[in-house]
């Protein structure tokens, strides 16, 4: 018979169960939500970067990066952290996104001690092993050629070219055949140690955590460089007119693209456009039923 670990008892009033933001000692900031709503508790870390700051021929790096994130730490292998993950039924997840690239974790409050031991040395210690790095790259390679038959993703990559032109934004996160062979386990490394410095990172903590994770965050995080927070912007050069593009492709089916500008991610009315397209858009959506 399995004995699990006691729950730990957080007791929570109306008004704790609120986002506070705080910056530990030595810079990072850390979010934390208290919750008993679930027994679940998730943490996430993320730097800013991701597509935007990958090197001009270089796309599909992070996204290269965030796939061999957990392949391996100072002390332990690929296999060990997986097994270890599947022991606590935990989630570890790291994300490369065209604005950030992270680490995510979810666990049963029970086993968030060891899930915390898991998570700091995932986001602290990736070595990113050759071996692993050339298996991934093989995975995304297949993803790019197959995606040549997907008519969908050609429409939005041709869209995206056409809508960003030399932006970062332009640039596929799969990245290309030519860019990703060149790709190597040292620029992922390199990668990470731009993104991972104290003023670029931010930590999120919710759930029904223990008091112990605020100082075990704080003590690990210790150890990066202070660095430099990642703040390059571009200004985009949007098409002045109406531009009009086609692509002929062998299938039997069609994709019609009809885009313009929209909001940028501090506007104030991004989120009702987003629960406006969550209501609209997709085959669940009110105007595909209709």
């Amino acid at each position: 018979k399995i004995k699990l670990p006691k729950a730990p008892t957080v007791k929570l009033s109306t008004s704790a169960m609120k986002t506070e933001k705080i910056t530990l000692s030595n810079g990072v900031q850390l979010l934390l939500h208290p919750s008993t709503e679930t027994q679940v508790v998730l943490v996430k870390a993320a730097s800013l970067g991701g597509l935007r700051a990958e090197p001009e021929g270089l796309s599909g790096l992070t996204e290269l990066t965030s796939r061999t994130w957990t392949g391996g730490t100072k002390t332990k292998s690929e296999m060990q952290i997986n097994l270890e993950i599947e022991e606590i039924a935990a989630g570890l997840s790291p994300v490369g996104g065209r604005n950030s690239i992270g680490l995510g974790l979810d666990v049963l409050s029970q086993f968030q001690v060891k899930a915390r031991e898991l998570f700091l040395d995932n986001l602290l210690n990736p070595q990113f092993p050759s071996d692993v790095v050339e298996r991934e790259k093989m995975v995304q390679l297949e993803q790019i050629k197959n995606r040549k038959d997907n008519p969908a993703q050609l429409a939005i990559r041709q869209f995206m070219e056409a809508l960003y032109g030399n932006l970062p934004y332009s640039r596929d996160m799969l990245g290309t055949e030519e860019t990703l062979r060149k790709i190597s386990a040292r620029e992922i490394q390199n990668t990470w140690k731009k993104s991972m410095v104290r003023k670029n990172l931010t930590l999120i903590l919710a759930g029904p955590y223990d008091d112990k994770w605020i100082d075990a965050i704080e003590a690990a995080t210790t150890a990066l460089p202070d660095g430099e927070k990642f703040e390059k912007k571009w200004t985009p050069q949007f098409p002045s007119k109406e531009k009009t593009l086609f692509q002929s492709s062998t299938k039997e089916q069609s994709h019609l693209i009809y885009a313009f500008p929209g909001l940028t991610l501090d506007d104030k009315d991004r989120f009702a456009l987003e629960i406006m397209q969550s209501i609209l858009a997709g085959q669940g959506g009110r105007l595909f039923l209709e």
